[in-house]
């Protein structure tokens, strides 16, 4: 009787052990699954995305993991109208965008 119970209260206490500051900030987000293709223009999956369009595109905004703030991606500078509407976003100098037929920066 006491050998299953110490054994009971040897599982519990293990999972109380300190975890150190690191674990405990910031915002951890894991997907599993694999991705369907590396072209995220034809998928609408999130692990799709995830896996894809981090390491290809850039973003004007960025959210910083350990305080979930924004913070400038392309953008060096951003201003939102006291309605709510409209953003005014500063890019940064050397920024480019490429050409196609139906655009033209």
């Amino acid at each position: 009787m006491l050998k299953p119970l110490l054994l009971g209260v040897l599982v519990l206490l293990t999972g109380c052990h300190k975890q150190d500051d690191a674990s405990r900030t910031g915002l951890i987000y894991c997907a599993e699954g694999s991705p369907q293709t590396f072209n995220p223009q034809v998928s609408n999956s999130g692990v799709t995305l995830d896996a894809s369009s981090r390491p290809l595109y850039d973003r004007l905004l960025e959210v910083n993991p350990n305080t979930l703030a924004l913070e400038g991606g392309l953008a060096t500078r951003w201003q939102v109208s006291e309605d709510g509407l409209s953003y005014t976003l500063t890019l940064r100098q050397g920024v480019t965008f490429h050409h196609t037929p139906w655009f033209n920066p």
